[in-house]
């Protein structure tokens, strides 16, 4: 009987935080631009929005609740594998960021063995690959926190992440980024991150409250 009464009860807060995604207001001191209201066409090419129709209603509640659902929903939706749970979606949504990261660093690249970059731009770009190779290192270590439930290293590492790009772009202020549409995108992913992982330490929170002790 007491087990079921617990169920009952996870169910119930389950639902309860589900159901109050839209609702949440997620707060990060992160130093990343607000989106703009004419996005270029070069950032339309880096991510396919998916038809409204074909959305995972699941993957739509959580993100909502994000700042930028539309490429919340539009980066993870090629990752879904039959799960939506909260906990689920935040490593799709890690790993989403991880391989937009690689595909930036490709560009690089390319860029760098390209003779048409100036010299200076080639020393920039270098500097860039260094940051977005530190980025994926640090979603290394917030992919291997989410076991442990250590949302303290989940929200540390993935702002270190968004500091990256920053520093790349920052590189680039006398002169047009090469990169800005992958930075911009990258951030705007990763803020998107932080904002699931709010939403999975209330899960966290819920299932400590709900199972205190083991029979």
């Amino acid at each position: 009987m007491e087990t079921f009464h617990r169920l009952f009860f996870i169910s119930f807060f389950s639902i309860i935080i589900f159901n109050s995604a839209n609702a949440i207001s997620v707060r990060r001191d992160v130093s990343n631009p607000p989106p703009s209201s004419k996005p270029s066409m070069n950032s339309y090419q880096i991510f396919k929005v998916p038809k409204t129709k074909s959305v995972d209603p699941a993957l739509k509640k959580i993100c909502d609740s994000t700042d930028y659902s539309a490429l919340c929903i539009s980066s993870i939706t090629p990752y879904l594998n039959g799960k939506t749970d909260t906990i689920s979606v935040l490593e799709m949504a890690m790993k989403a960021s991880t391989n937009q990261t690689k595909m930036a660093i490709s560009k690089i690249t390319k860029l760098v063995g390209s003779p048409a970059t100036p010299p200076q731009t080639v020393s920039i770009l270098n500097d860039c690959k260094d940051s977005y190779n530190d980025a994926l290192e640090n979603f290394q270590y917030a992919m291997g926190a989410l076991p442990d439930r250590d949302i303290g290293t989940m929200n540390s590492m993935l702002s270190a992440s968004i500091t990256d790009y920053g520093d790349c772009e920052d590189a680039f202020a006398e002169q047009t980024s090469p990169l800005a549409d992958y930075s911009e995108k990258l951030m705007h992913m990763v803020d998107n991150c932080l904002a699931i992982v709010s939403l999975a330490q209330m899960v966290f929170h819920v299932i400590q409250y709900c199972i205190p002790y083991n029979d």
